[in-house]
C-alpha cells in the first residue's frame, strides 16, 4: 500500500498554471493500483476521510439508517458527492483517476464509475437513499446527484459501476489555512494593543 500526498505538486501546478484549486491537503491510497481511500476532503467546510467499500448498505454502515450515515441531508450528501468529483476523482501524476474510473476499489467499468453516499432511507426504511457522484472517462462528464433509492439488500460487490463512499470527519483536522492566518492576525493585533497600552 502506498499514500500520496500531492500537496507539493498541487502548489507546483497552480503556481505553473494560474488555477487555483481546493485540493491541497487531499492525501489518496492506493492499494494494489487502486484508489482505496482519500483523506482531508472538505466538504462545506469540513475536512473529512472517506474509504471506498463493496458490499451492502448495512454491511458498509453496521446498518442501513440515518443514524449510521455520516450525511443526513440531501444538501450535504451532494455536497460530499460533488467533493468527491472535484477534489478526489482527479488526473494526478501517475494517477488518471477521472479519466480511468477502474483505477477506483470496487470499479472495474472502463466507462463510468459511481460512488454512492447514503443520507436517508425511503418508504420506512426499504432502502437507502443515496447521492452519487459519477464518474465517467475522458469522453464523459463528471457530476453529482441525490433522490436515488436502492433496495436494502442492494450489493455492489462485482457490480463493476457503484462502490460505497464511507465516510468520517476527520479526527486531528489541521484548521485551513485562512483560519490559521486569522489566529496569526488576532495573535499579533493583541499583542499590538498590549505593547501600545504599555506606553
Amino acid at each position: 500500500m502506498c499514500a500520496i500526498n500531492i500537496r507539493a505538486a498541487t502548489i507546483l501546478l497552480t503556481l505553473l498554471l494560474g488555477a487555483e484549486m481546493a485540493i491541497a491537503d487531499v492525501i489518496w491510497t492506493v492499494d494494489s493500483g487502486k484508489l482505496t481511500k482519500a483523506q482531508g476532503v472538505n466538504v462545506s467546510g469540513t475536512l473529512y476521510d472517506v474509504e471506498f467499500k463493496e458490499g451492502t448498505c448495512a454491511s458498509v454502515f453496521g446498518a442501513c439508517d440515518t443514524a449510521h450515515f455520516d450525511f443526513t441531508t440531501s444538501g450535504l450528501a451532494l455536497a460530499a458527492s460533488q467533493a468527491l468529483v472535484d477534489q478526489v476523482l482527479i488526473n494526478i501524476a501517475g494517477y488518471p483517476f477521472d479519466d480511468s474510473p477502474n483505477l477506483t476499489y470496487g470499479i472495474s467499468s472502463t466507462v463510468l464509475a459511481k460512488l454512492l453516499t447514503p443520507y436517508t432511507t425511503w418508504n420506512l426504511g426499504q432502502g437507502p437513499t443515496v447521492a452519487i457522484a459519477g464518474n465517467e472517462n475522458a469522453s464523459g462528464s463528471d457530476g453529482s446527484s441525490v433522490g436515488n433509492d436502492f433496495t436494502a439488500g442492494f450489493d455492489s460487490t462485482d457490480s463493476g459501476t457503484y462502490v460505497w463512499a464511507d465516510w468520517a470527519v476527520q479526527q486531528n483536522s489541521v484548521p485551513e489555512p485562512g483560519t490559521l492566518s486569522l489566529v496569526a492576525a488576532a495573535m499579533f493585533t493583541a499583542a499590538a494593543v498590549s505593547r501600545s497600552r504599555k506606553k
